[in-house]
């Protein structure tokens, strides 16, 4: 279940950086707000729109999030056995 939300995660991302970076550039000069660029969005690509890059960006994504992942548990395990060896010694 933790990997639907992740997904959830990554798609409410894209989205909001897409409507984020649309408002920053020089290009789009007429969108005020993110809710203007995400109506202009939908308006001109439908609603398939805010899912253009999603792929793209998992892709890119994966491999850091798994490698977080992997260093993590390890630093985490590695610690914990740190921990307890210190404690034994009181």
């Amino acid at each position: 279940m933790r990997y639907v939300f992740g997904l959830f995660d990554l798609t409410q991302l894209d989205i909001s950086n897409r409507a984020r970076v649309d408002v920053q550039s020089n290009r789009y000069t007429e969108y005020r707000s993110l809710l203007t660029s995400l109506k202009d969005l939908v308006r001109t690509s439908g609603v398939r729109g805010l899912f253009q890059g999603v792929t793209a960006t998992a892709a890119r994504d994966a491999p850091y999030a798994g490698m977080y992942l992997v260093c993590y548990e390890k630093g985490k395990e590695v610690a914990c056995e740190s921990i307890m060896s210190l404690l034994s010694r009181l």
